[in-house]
């Protein structure tokens, strides 16, 4: 049967998260590019991405990947302006955007300026159909995603409807355990089909909840939920964790 496979790779330190998955981004996108024209990879927000975002900013990755064939999305975004600091778009413009040849067209952000949270959410949603088609999920070709002491990913966490959207392809989160409360983030059903996910997990605070998602007896986590999936899940999931940790995931 079809299911997930979990690659779960050690790494001695932030920087060296950085080096394995930017090498890591360069080979899916070459690997893509053989059999078809272009690239849909979903950013991740917080810290612990920027070392890889500012890893393919720099020799070899900025000259050498086909940055005019890869499209740019996110996984979740704060509902803030996009100048504003809390804002993920604003983090990898600043880290990685800036210093590509990405087409400005290739960009597509989620949009909050001038829109409540759930027309920002809907915006997102007609951006992804527009890219994808309607049938079925989308299915990007890439996922960044990271991992929270609480076991959250992207912005799906314990406990909010956003959690157990099974229908739509973008949520909205009110009151956020934290800062900023309100957010739009990509539903799990959506995570899901991506053809390969890439988990990105630092620090010593992140052992236990990712031990726990990759146990198949762990207790109930959004990180669990991605990892665990169901039967008929069929991709690749690539774990880059420099958190001390015991035993494996397959």
């Amino acid at each position: 049967m079809p299911g997930a496979t979990i690659d779960v790779r050690a790494v001695a330190d932030a920087a060296d998260l950085a080096e394995q998955a930017a090498a890591h981004v360069a080979q899916a996108v070459r690997e893509t590019l053989k059999r078809k024209s272009f690239f849909n990879l979903a950013l991740c927000g917080g810290t612990t991405p920027l070392g890889l975002y500012g890893r393919l900013a720099r020799p070899p990755y900025d000259r050498e990947l086909p940055w005019h064939e890869i499209h740019v999305f996110w996984g979740d975004e704060r509902f803030v302006p996009p100048a504003h600091p809390d804002s993920n778009f604003q983090a990898a413009r600043r880290a990685l955007l800036d210093h590509v040849s990405l087409p400005p067209d290739n960009v597509h952000r989620i949009e909050t300026e001038g829109l409540t949270l759930e027309e920002s959410a809907q915006a997102y949603e007609r951006t992804l159909r527009r890219q994808f088609g309607e049938a079925g999920f989308p299915a990007f070709d890439l996922t960044l995603l990271g991992l929270g002491a609480d076991g959250h990913t992207a912005s799906l966490f314990a406990g909010f409807p956003a959690l157990e959207e099974k229908k739509r392809w973008v949520a909205t989160v009110k009151n956020a355990p934290k800062p900023p409360p309100e957010r739009i983030t990509l539903t799990l059903p959506v995570l899901r089909s991506s053809r390969r996910i890439a988990l990105l997990v630092s620090g010593p605070d992140k052992a236990k909840p990712l031990n726990e998602a990759l146990s198949p007896s762990g207790p109930d986590s959004p990180a669990r939920r991605l990892l665990q999936p169901p039967g008929d899940t069929d991709n690749y999931i690539t774990i880059f964790s420099d958190s001390s940790r015991s035993g494996s995931g397959s």
